[in-house]
C-alpha cells in the first residue's frame, strides 16, 4: 500500500492541509455536541492526511482501554491508540466539537504513562493541544508544547505536523521539536524585556552617546528610539543568518 504521505512535499501538504482547515470551519458547526461526528468529520481527516491508516488495527486502535486497576477510570478508555508496531506512537483523547477543552486532559495523562509514549493529542476538532513528557520521561507535561485553533489562527503548525506524518514519524523528533519550542518561548520572554528596556538599560546603552544629563526626561525620550534600534538589529542579523544558511547550501 502505497501512503499519502509518501507522496507529500511540503507545497503539496501545505495544499492539502489549507483544504482541511476549510472544511473544518465549514462543517464544525453542524459537529457541535456530537462527539462521533466531530471524531469522524474533523479529527479522522486529518490523521488520514498525514497518512495514518485509521482502518488498520495494528496502527490504529479505537477506544483503547488498559488495566488501571479498580474504579470508574479503569473502564473508560482512550479515543485512538496510534501505532508503529511493535510500539505505540501517540494517544488521541477526543472531545465533542462545542466543548472547551480542560486545561489538563487527566485521562489522556494516565493513558500517557501507560502507553509509553511522548506524544498525547487532545483536541475537540477545532482547538488541538499537543503534549510531551519534557519534565520527566513517560509523566506527560501539565502544559502542551503546542496549541492550534483551526479557527482562529491565521498560520498551520506546518513544521510540526510535517513530522507527524506516518512517514516521518519519530518519537525524538516529537521531543526535539517540543524542546526547541520552550527554549524559544524562553527567549521571546527576554528579548520582550529588551523591547520593554528599563532605565538603567536604557541609560547604559546610551552613555556614549548622549551629551545631556541622563534625566528621567532624557532616558523617556531614548525608549522608542533604542526599541526601534533593538527591531532592527533582529532584522539584519536575521537576514545574515539566513544569507549564511544558502551560502553554505551552495559550497
Amino acid at each position: 500500500m502505497i501512503r499519502r504521505s509518501y507522496l507529500f512535499g511540503v507545497p503539496k501538504m501545505r495544499e492539502q492541509l489549507e483544504l482541511y482547515v476549510k472544511r473544518v470551519k465549514e462543517r464544525h458547526e453542524h459537529c457541535r455536541d456530537n462527539e462521533q461526528q466531530t471524531k469522524q468529520s474533523l479529527i479522522a481527516p486529518l490523521f488520514t492526511l498525514l497518512g495514518w491508516d485509521m482502518t488498520d488495527p495494528k496502527e490504529c486502535v479505537p477506544e483503547y482501554r488498559a488495566d488501571f486497576g479498580r474504579g470508574e477510570r479503569a473502564v473508560t478508555p482512550v479515543d485512538w491508540a496510534f501505532a508503529i508496531p511493535p510500539d505505540f506512537a501517540f494517544i488521541v483523547e477526543a472531545k465533542e466539537c462545542g466543548k472547551k477543552l480542560k486545561a489538563y486532559a487527566e485521562q489522556l495523562g494516565m493513558y500517557f504513562a501507560k502507553a509509553s509514549v511522548n506524544l498525547g493529542i487532545y483536541t475537540n476538532g477545532v482547538q488541538w493541544q499537543f503534549y510531551t513528557d519534557l519534565d520527566k520521561t513517560h509523566i506527560m507535561d501539565k502544559e502542551p508544547f503546542l496549541s492550534w485553533d483551526i479557527l482562529n489562527d491565521a498560520t498551520i503548525p506546518l513544521d510540526f505536523l510535517k513530522i507527524l506524518q506516518r512517514s516521518e514519524f519519530k518519537p525524538q523528533l516529537i521531543k526535539t521539536f517540543a524542546e526547541q519550542g520552550r527554549r524559544q518561548s524562553l527567549l521571546v520572554k527576554e528579548l520582550t524585556k529588551l523591547l520593554e528596556p528599563s532605565p538603567d538599560f536604557i541609560k547604559l546603552a546610551v552613555k556614549e552617546i548622549e551629551t545631556r544629563a541622563l534625566h528621567p526626561s532624557v532616558v523617556e525620550e531614548w525608549r522608542p528610539i533604542l526599541v526601534n534600534a533593538i527591531q532592527e538589529w533582529a532584522k539584519v542579523k536575521s537576514l545574515e543568518m539566513v544569507l549564511e544558511q544558502i551560502g553554505r547550501a551552495h559550497v
